[in-house]
């Protein structure tokens, strides 16, 4: 495991494990000994399969942090380019492995193993995930956030984000085939059919869901609810209880 400072050239090599590249800040391209090539930057992770020659070259520099994995669950014929999620979870696990690697402390391996565990799932996760434009990506997270608030204001983050509330709600439409509030929609209500499964276990009643779900009225909760799923909350916690 390593990071490069300021770096422009990293010449032709190769490793009998896969090579993680995250790109920490610049941008870059990879190229290998059979022609291929992909451009990467910050924010980007680039996955080098085994034994593959490849070298790194940057007009303008790059920083990153990498490492070396033994099995990663994905294809291994060409590079692999996946994006960080906005909340940048592979850059805090490999800021944190990076950290653990270099310090002398007690089970370093085995965080070190756990750290490495976490990294591969989250890469085979996000993987041909769909990406969205950032300010779409932006909406999309302040409501995942923010949905069990029953004061959350919708409109206030659209205005805020570019004061153009309606274009954005046609670009939000158009890049996930649904508008903001349908998303804040499927979002309370998918969350809601989990409380439901686990309401007895929870031991908490159709209102005190609703409130934890972002609805504030519990008869209006109850309506969309039956819209969404076909059946009203206290009939679908009692078929689907765990």
């Amino acid at each position: 495991m390593g990071r490069h400072l300021t770096t422009f050239t990293v010449g032709v090599h190769n490793h009998d494990y896969w090579e993680i590249v995250y790109c920490t800040s610049g941008n870059g391209t990879f190229k290998s000994d059979n022609g291929y090539s992909m451009d990467y930057q910050t924010g980007e992770v680039v996955l080098i399969p085994p034994k593959i020659a490849h070298s790194n070259e940057s007009t303008h520099g790059f920083t990153n942090i990498h490492l070396t994995m033994d099995n990663i669950a994905l294809s291994n014929i060409n590079f692999i380019k996946i994006l960080d999620n906005p909340s940048q979870i592979l850059y805090h696990t490999f800021s944190q492995a990076y950290y653990i690697y270099n310090c002398d402390i007690n089970n370093k391996f085995n965080l070190l193993s756990i750290l490495g565990d976490l990294i591969g799932n989250c890469l085979i996760a996000f993987f041909g995930v769909k990406q969205f434009s950032p300010i779409i990506e932006k909406i999309r997270m302040e409501i995942i956030k923010n949905f069990t608030d029953c004061n959350f204001d919708l409109n206030k983050i659209l205005i805020d984000k570019t004061n153009k509330p309606e274009y954005l709600k046609k670009l939000f439409k158009k890049e996930t085939e649904m508008t903001p509030l349908q998303f804040l929609t499927e979002t309370r209500i998918s969350f809601a059919k989990k409380l439901l499964k686990a309401r007895v276990t929870l031991n908490k009643n159709i209102a005190e869901i609703s409130h934890e779900c972002g609805f504030e009225d519990p008869l209006y909760f109850s309506r969309l609810f039956k819209q969404h799923v076909g059946c009203s909350p206290l009939i679908y916690s009692e078929s689907n209880e765990i």
